[in-house]
């Protein structure tokens, strides 16, 4: 983001050129400022470097842009509390610091903006409204759940109230609380704001946009997760022919687009081709979405029985999601599954089990656990204590599932289904006769 960052029908070199119009229109304000050393005057030092750290951020510096956003912010004096120039710049430094994925950053400068924009303008002004959005999103992007999501809700009733001017504020919003659903297993939840996401997406940007192929990416995520795996298919496909319309796309997202796809399909039973691109994809240096990448590559390779393959990608991802995102994230939880499953398949019940466990601890033990994770590392844990001829812990673990589940996605979503024949196989195994009906 920087200081011209809504001038979408400029080109970058157009930007600098102006924002250096307006560097060198201020230097006799900062002969001035140097000369009578005033705090009062010192206001156009910071505007001064913040402008040359737009100019650097525009020519794609962003080691020397972000230096000078330090000195720039460093020298606003006085009460910054109400000063829109302060936040204009520190406005500019979050984008550069979300643009390196380290939301722990970006989250302080978000809520200072958000502070100043509230008393300046108000709480229902459009500027507070859409900085509260990205507060939001950085709070979920941590993975600060109990936070984020009521600000993301309260945040998408503001945006409501002053469209169409919010229009970008919601779409972004409800993009990121679908995730968060999606991640924390309500389902129910996510497939709406997905598809509200998704709308307007289409409306801001078009059909053929990164934004819309991503709206579309979650819904197949949502779609997979509710085994609706034909329909998941046909949102990755629509996804991967976006996004190979574009020119110029950042390469990583089309082979996500491609590793949707090929997910959908193993779920449907078919197989699938692993281009180059993807393999030289891996040899990247780590990052939020590759260490993702890394997790379902590995969840393919189990799927396919490539244990070996398997056991080396899952490994790694979950070092890289401990050190990038934190070892009690969702995300790093879902890792950590994928590798009990793994443990379980290549014949390691005692690993496997002893995995499963910590993740049921992270979240409160069994009986507070929920989500689609929790209930899928139940149902590990059911086929554990089966396959040991336990068969009362099995059947009570199997229960707990379907508890979990049916909160989730429905008493007749495939998922809860296919964990309720496992039940019915523990009762007729046990001459019980519970009468379950999907």
């Amino acid at each position: 983001m920087t200081l011209l960052t809504n001038c979408r029908l400029i080109s970058w070199r157009q930007k600098a050129v102006i924002e250096c119009y307006i560097l060198f229109a201020l230097l006799p304000w900062i002969v001035v400022s140097l000369v009578t050393r005033s705090p009062a005057n010192f206001q156009p030092i910071g505007t001064f470097f913040g402008l040359a750290g737009c100019i650097a951020a525009d020519c794609e510096n962003e080691p020397l842009a972000l230096r000078l956003m330090d000195i720039s912010l460093a020298n606003f004096y006085g009460d910054i509390s109400k000063d829109t120039g302060y936040a204009l710049f520190a406005s500019a430094k979050a984008g550069i610091l979300f643009n390196q994925d380290v939301p722990a950053l970006v989250l302080p400068l978000d809520q200072q903006i958000l502070e100043i924009n509230t008393r300046v303008f108000g709480p229902n002004h459009q500027r507070s409204v859409e900085r509260m959005a990205y507060v939001a999103a950085d709070l979920l992007r941590l993975g600060r759940f109990n936070e984020g999501i009521p600000l993301a809700e309260e945040t998408a009733s503001a945006a409501r109230k002053l469209l169409p001017a919010t229009k970008l504020a919601l779409r972004y919003t409800q993009h990121e609380l679908s995730k968060a659903y999606l991640l924390t297993g309500q389902i129910q939840r996510a497939e709406p704001a997905a598809l509200e996401a998704y709308s307007l997406a289409r409306q801001l940007y078009g059909e053929k946009d990164l934004h819309t192929a991503i709206a579309i990416s979650v819904l197949g995520d949502i779609h997979l997760e509710q085994g609706r795996y034909s329909e998941a298919a046909a949102a990755y496909q629509k996804e991967v022919e976006i996004e190979r319309s574009l020119g110029g796309i950042d390469p990583e997202w089309k082979t996500i687009g491609q590793m949707d796809l090929a997910h959908s399909r193993i779920k449907q039973g078919k197989t699938i081709g692993i281009d180059q691109q993807i393999k030289e994809w891996l040899k990247k240096a780590p990052s939020a979405k590759s260490v993702a990448f890394k997790r379902e590559l590995g969840t393919l390779c189990l799927l396919t029985h490539k244990y070996e393959d398997a056991q080396w990608l899952l490994s790694l991802s979950l070092k890289q999601s401990q050190a990038i995102l934190g070892p009690r994230h969702p995300l790093t939880q879902v890792t950590m599954l994928r590798l009990a499953e793994l443990y379980f398949a290549q014949g390691k019940p005692e690993t496997a089990h002893e995995l499963a466990c910590q993740i049921i601890k992270m979240n409160g033990g069994i009986e507070h656990a929920r989500g689609a994770n929790c209930a899928s590392t139940l149902n590990l844990l059911g086929e554990i204590r089966e396959q040991k001829g336990q068969a009362s812990e099995a059947q009570h673990l199997y229960l707990k599932t379907i508890q979990v589940r049916m909160m989730d996605v429905g008493e007749r979503a495939p998922k809860t289904m296919e964990i309720g024949n496992n039940l019915v196989r523990i009762d007729e195994a046990r001459g019980d006769n519970l009468f379950i009906t999907f």
